[in-house]
């Protein structure tokens, strides 16, 4: 995660780098970090449920929940 966070330093608008940075952070169990990640390309209500939906494929339902 590290080295994506340098890299949305450095590119703020790469749609790629913000996408995985914010996927990774749901992986790591950090999902209002992700949010906030994915809430810069596609607004906030998108956003929560995109890391809710990837909370629940990782079979962490009660993430989920606390985000929709």
């Amino acid at each position: 995660a590290v080295s994506l966070r340098k890299a949305v330093a450095l590119d703020p608008v790469n749609k790629e780098y913000t996408t995985r940075l914010g996927y990774t952070l749901v992986l790591t169990g950090k999902g209002n970090e992700a949010v906030t990640m994915l809430t810069r390309i596609h607004g906030e209500a998108k956003a929560c449920v995109e890391v809710a939906r990837a909370f629940r494929r990782l079979g962490q339902g009660e993430e989920a929940g606390g985000l929709l």
